[in-house]
């Protein structure tokens, strides 16, 4: 039997073709998981730093970390007067204050009343910001709950911060009477 000439010219089916038509369903399959994973990727970044800016100087801080140092307002002054004098940097908490003159304290006056409550009362183990409010103009007010080794209780720390002409925020009171400990606090020393 002789071939038709038409049987000649077809091309005979191979095992390529029928999976060719399975090809894009697997495409497509795959550019739509790596675009999910692409979202997901943003949205942890995304959340990752809404969550680190509000909580940025608020809640109990236990670790030593130094924070970022910006000049980015009075919550950030505030964060950073109170975790260097957990970490005992007196010379870092002294640069925040803001106005010297007004606070009326060398640095070596500074540092020896900090030593002085770190001895008296025990170092900060805790602190935790308990409210902020806007005062005047250009303040702010920020009260702490702090811990202290040495306290049985917790008391309340207020710092309040002004800004300046040319627009650093800086403490211009701290404590009860610019005191880092409570008032009645006896100490042997």
């Amino acid at each position: 039997m002789v071939p038709s000439s038409s049987s000649l010219h077809r091309r005979p089916r191979s095992s390529r073709s029928s999976s060719s038509g399975i090809r894009w369903p697997w495409v497509i399959f795959l550019l739509i998981a790596a675009a999910l994973v692409c979202s997901c990727t943003v949205l942890l970044v995304i959340c990752y730093t809404i969550l680190t800016s509000l909580q940025a100087g608020t809640g109990f801080t236990l670790s030593a970390a130094t924070p970022v140092r910006s000049g980015d307002g009075a919550a950030s002054v505030a964060s950073d007067f109170m975790s260097a004098l957990k970490a005992h940097r007196y010379l870092q908490a002294y640069q925040d204050l803001g106005d010297v003159e007004l606070v009326g304290l060398s640095a070596d006056d500074f540092e020896r009343q900090a030593r002085h409550a770190d001895a008296c009362g025990g170092s900060i183990t805790a602190y935790q910001l308990s409210k902020h409010v806007a005062v005047e103009q250009e303040g702010s007010q920020h009260d702490y709950t702090v811990l202290r080794g040495k306290l049985h209780q917790a008391y309340r720390f207020t710092l309040v911060l002004r800004q300046s002409a040319r627009g650093a925020w800086g403490i211009v009171s701290y404590g009860q009477g610019n005191m880092l400990i409570p008032a009645g606090v006896l100490c042997q020393s």
